[in-house]
């Protein structure tokens, strides 16, 4: 079995995380981390760059059997603490007029319990490989929430890593990421993502500057955008006009959402607009209880 947290460590730990991350939601029963149904992926969300299976602003939760925590580049301190209660992060004076988000259907199909079947991929095609995270990325799983309240969108993420190919094992020097044996024990991340109306667009568009080390300026700039017949958004982020990453989000009805994004080195003068990475996420929105349920058995 992979070395993952168990489900009561795994769940309580992300409770923890959130409890002072949400002021008020529709529902009590959700105002706390995966109680507390918040969701997309990646900077923003996708979106808190690399959310779409990128390495940045990720963190792995603790193993099980006591087993040290593992760390995968934290995020920058902006992310990886929650503001406090009397900062309402649901708040914007420049949109405090707008239509809240519960009035656009693609935003209330938003909100619930996801689960998906996940694949990230490399340039070429073939499924990524990491050296920091060394773990396979053909097919994880996924367990995701996302809520809205007034203009602004929150989701919460914990992506499940099957263990290495034994072949690839042998090829790595059987690294792990912790603790753990190549080949037989897999791993897990948590993703954060937030985004807010912070341009009063007043049109169920989400857009304003998010800090990203490493870029010119320390911000990249983010929007999502109602798209098709009231059945899809589109995610996109970039750095003085040029694009970084692009997601669309499909809502094909009967409960069922999938995502792709395709992300760029726009910061590469020989190939800017040479994608580097691609998505591939396949998810289907199931009730509270079959998600613990789900969760849970994947934990086992």
């Amino acid at each position: 079995s992979a070395v993952f947290p168990s489900p009561a460590d795994a769940t309580n730990a992300l409770r923890r995380r959130a409890q002072d991350d949400v002021e008020s939601t529709a529902d009590a029963d959700i105002s706390s981390f995966f109680d507390g149904l918040d969701g997309m992926p990646g900077v923003m969300g996708g979106m808190a760059l690399a959310g779409m299976g990128g390495e940045s602003n990720v963190q792995s939760i603790p193993s099980k059997g006591g087993e040290s925590n593992v760390q995968s580049k934290p995020p920058p301190k902006s992310q990886s603490k929650p503001p406090p209660k009397s900062s309402n992060l649901f708040k914007s004076s420049k949109s405090a007029k707008c239509p809240p988000l519960s009035a656009y259907p693609q935003w209330q199909e938003e909100v619930g319990y996801w689960i998906g079947d996940l694949s990230f991929y490399q340039a070429d095609g073939t499924p990524n490989e990491s050296s920091r995270w060394p773990y396979r990325y053909d097919n994880y799983k996924g367990f995701i929430t996302g809520n809205i309240s007034d203009q602004s969108y929150r989701q919460r993420n914990v992506f499940l890593y099957p263990p290495q190919t034994r072949e690839r094992c042998g090829e790595t020097g059987d690294s792990v990421s912790g603790d753990g044996v190549c080949g037989v024990n897999g791993n897990s991340k948590t993703f954060e993502a937030d985004q807010s109306d912070t341009v009063g667009a007043c049109d169920g568009s989400l857009s304003g500057p998010f800090p990203f080390p490493g870029v010119p300026g320390g911000f990249v700039d983010t929007k999502t955008t109602l798209v098709g017949s009231d059945n899809a958004l589109l995610y996109q982020v970039s750095s003085q006009g040029m694009l970084i990453q692009s997601q669309l989000t499909t809502l094909s009805g009967n409960d069922r959402r999938t995502r792709t994004a395709q992300s760029f080195n726009p910061f590469n003068p020989s190939s800017p607009s040479v994608p580097t990475n691609a998505s591939f996420y396949r998810e289907r929105k199931v009730t509270k209880e079959e998600f613990y349920q789900e969760l849970t058995k994947w934990l086992e």
